[in-house]
């Protein structure tokens, strides 16, 4: 079964799949989110830990200021939204992070900040992090 999952990453990193854009943006994840913010973790865990009524933890800052201004006006500017509406609310909605990678290369080179904070978030660097805060194994 393993032999099938590596076969089938090789074939997803030939192919262009998201899963091989991300693994090459795990090297710079870390400018893109507040100076210091990964090297806090065992202070954030300890945070984490001792926070009541139960285990959590709040981050501010989190991501680079000039990042952030520029995925809100990609997000105001660039992105569509599809109005929801159900029988207690109506919202907005957009497409799933995820599926970035499935836009036509023209419009994902509308998206540079959006797609550089994506692609931090679901690094390596961040899911340790993460998994080092919380306690949660890995991510």
């Amino acid at each position: 079964m393993a032999g099938v999952d590596a076969e089938s990453k090789r074939a997803a990193a030939a192919a262009g799949d998201g899963r091989a854009k991300r693994a090459r943006a795990d090297g710079d994840a870390s400018v893109c989110f507040a100076p210091g913010l990964l090297e806090s973790a065992e202070v954030r865990g300890r945070e984490y830990a001792a926070a009541q009524p139960f285990p959590h933890h709040s981050i501010a800052p989190f991501c680079a200021e000039e990042l952030l201004v520029g995925v809100r006006r990609e997000i105001v500017d660039r992105l569509h939204f599809t109005q929801k509406e159900t029988d207690i609310f109506k919202y907005h909605q957009s497409g799933d992070l995820a599926n970035l990678d499935g836009l036509p290369d023209g419009e994902q080179s509308q998206l540079p900040c959006l797609r550089r904070l994506r692609d931090a978030i679901y690094s390596r660097e961040f899911r340790d992090f993460v998994s080092a805060v919380t306690g949660c194994g890995p991510l």
